[in-house]
C-alpha cells in the first residue's frame, strides 16, 4: 500500500507541484492588485465656511492648493454686483462649501450632489461636476441657496487611480442650539463606500460628531 502511494507520488508530484505553482501565483495576483487599490484610494473631507461673496483663496492659507469652481449661479451673481458700491461688497458674505482631498493620490470624474431638506418640506438640489483633483488639492464651491434647512446631503463619487469608484457621504443636520448658548448644535455623519461586485456600494467606514472629530478620523485611514 506505501509502496503504491509512493509509485504514485513520484510519478504525478510533477503536475501537482505546477498546479500548486499556479495557485499559488494566482493568489499572488490578487493581492498585489488588491493592495494596489488599497493604495490608490482618495479620502475626502468637506466643510463650509463663510466669506466674502468675492473669495480671495490668497488669503486663506491654501499655499495654492485650492481652485474655486465658478458655478452657473456664481458667475450670475457676480454679474449682478457688477455695478455694486465696492463698500457694499464689503459685507456680502455666502457660504462656500470645502472638499479636500486628504490622500497623495488624485482622483477623476468627481459628481457632487448637495441635497438641501427642510423640516417644511422645501428642499434644493445643486449638482457639481469636477473632472479632475489633484492629490491634496482642494476644490471650494459657492453655495447660493435662500437658508432655512435643517438637514444637508452631500453625495461625491470619484474614480481613483486604479478606476475604482468610490463615494464620499455626508449627512449635517441641524438640532437647534445648544442648551444655555447660542451656538448651533450640528450633528454630522460622514461615511466613505467603495464600489464592489454587482454595483453595490459597499462601506469602507463611517463616522459621527463634530467636523473636528470626524476629519481627525478620516486622516488617520487616509494615512493608514
Amino acid at each position: 500500500m506505501l509502496l503504491d502511494l509512493w509509485e504514485y507520488i513520484l510519478k504525478n508530484g510533477t503536475m501537482w507541484g505546477l498546479i500548486g505553482a499556479l495557485i499559488t501565483l494566482g493568489i499572488n495576483i490578487l493581492i498585489t492588485r488588491k493592495t494596489k487599490k488599497e493604495n490608490a484610494r482618495v479620502f475626502l473631507d468637506t466643510h463650509a465656511i463663510e466669506r466674502n461673496v468675492k473669495n480671495k483663496l490668497d488669503n486663506e492659507g491654501y499655499e495654492n492648493r485650492a481652485q474655486l469652481l465658478l458655478t452657473d449661479k456664481y458667475n450670475e451673481l457676480m454679474g449682478l454686483l457688477e455695478d455694486a458700491h465696492e463698500d457694499n461688497l464689503k459685507e456680502a458674505r455666502i457660504p462656500y462649501l470645502v472638499i479636500e482631498n486628504l490622500s497623495s493620490n488624485p482622483c477623476f470624474g468627481m459628481k457632487v450632489n448637495f441635497n438641501l431638506k427642510a423640516n417644511s418640506g422645501k428642499e434644493e438640489v445643486e449638482d457639481f461636476d469636477i473632472y479632475t483633483m489633484k492629490a491634496n488639492g482642494i476644490v471650494i464651491i459657492p453655495l447660493i441657496h435662500n437658508g432655512g434647512y435643517e438637514t444637508n446631503i452631500l453625495e461625491i463619487t470619484y474614480s481613483t487611480l486604479e478606476s475604482e469608484t468610490m463615494k464620499y457621504k455626508a449627512i449635517t443636520t441641524y438640532k437647534g442650539k445648544k442648551e444655555g448658548t447660542e451656538k448651533d448644535d450640528v450633528e454630522i455623519k460622514q461615511t466613505v463606500y467603495r464600489k464592489g461586485l454587482f454595483g453595490i456600494y459597499r462601506e469602507i467606514f463611517s463616522t459621527t460628531g463634530s467636523g473636528m472629530a470626524t476629519t481627525s478620523k478620516i486622516k488617520k485611514v487616509a494615512e493608514s
